[in-house]
């Protein structure tokens, strides 16, 4: 008897798009590519603060870090201050963005790609680990202007911003053993070749392990990754600001195509298997 109720839930549509998901899919974590130099894969993102909005950018061998404030999310505020990242990096081979709507301009797509030639990758809707690098610059960067506003409470925001990645730039990173500005400029400034290409070896092999850990740690209490077959139907979590209380909790979606990490539904939204009822 138990069997048949559980069979007959699991084939309920109301039960699927409006009860909670007790046990959530939680799939161990996907290896990222290793940077082999300063400048090949920036982390791009908008942080929010007090009303400030600013463009944030982190070079993911180096944990060199950029700011530049901007007045909105639209096209022709973020376009040059995006840019001036871009070349100051030496024009990363890929940028990495999360979901965020003024990233998806035609225009960025355009620069990026057509005109740099710079493969972009965008992280799932709601998933914002898929960016963690820059994910964790925010939350330090928070943390260290929490500090000096404390200490200096007349500094305008633009001067805490400041003195901030000032001090983010030139403290040494955890993962690297070494402070992001000389790891970023030790390519151009090192008098000594060699000395340097060991330096650039034992930082990539400190990234590796860092992310082998990162992993180990993530991974040790979670599910394999899920695959999912075009035409299958799934369960996909609605995000409470998209609703109420009393809105469904899940939306039915057929799969397109199964990825990495991800499915394409038929309605063309790209899913992180984390947000799929299991």
């Amino acid at each position: 008897m138990n069997n048949k109720i559980n069979k007959i839930v699991k084939q309920c549509n109301i039960c699927k798009t409006n009860k909670y998901d007790r046990h959530p899919n939680k799939p161990v974590l996907k290896e990222t590519p290793i940077p082999s130099y300063a400048g090949h894969i920036v982390h791009i993102d908008i942080y929010k603060t007090e009303g400030n909005l600013v463009l944030t950018a982190v070079d993911k061998f180096s944990k060199y870090a950029q700011v530049k404030p901007i007045k909105s999310k639209a096209t022709q505020d973020i376009k040059e201050p995006l840019r001036e990242f871009l070349f100051q990096f030496g024009v990363p081979k890929t940028v990495i963005f999360d979901n965020e709507r003024a990233f998806n301009s035609a225009t960025i797509t355009f620069v990026l790609e057509d005109i740099l030639n710079i493969k972009i990758f965008k992280s799932p809707p709601y998933k914002s680990a898929v960016n963690g690098q820059i994910e964790t610059f925010h939350s330090t960067l928070s943390e260290i202007m929490r500090c000096l506003k404390a200490e200096n409470r007349d500094q305008s925001f633009t001067q805490l911003l400041d003195r901030a990645v000032y001090e983010y730039n030139y403290s040494i990173h955890s993962t690297i053993n070494n402070r992001p500005i000389e790891i970023l400029f030790g390519r151009t400034v090192s008098t000594d070749p060699e000395q340097f290409e060991k330096a650039r070896v034992d930082n990539i092999q400190r990234v590796k392990d860092k992310q082998q850990q990162d992993l180990k740690n993530h991974d040790s209490k979670l599910q394999p990754i899920i695959d999912y077959n075009p035409g299958e139907t799934i369960y996909v979590k609605v995000h409470n600001r998209l609703g109420t209380k009393i809105s469904p909790r899940y939306k039915k979606e057929v799969v397109k195509e199964n990825r990495s990490t991800t499915v394409l539904t038929e309605s063309n939204r790209v899913v992180h298997k984390s947000n799929i009822k299991s």
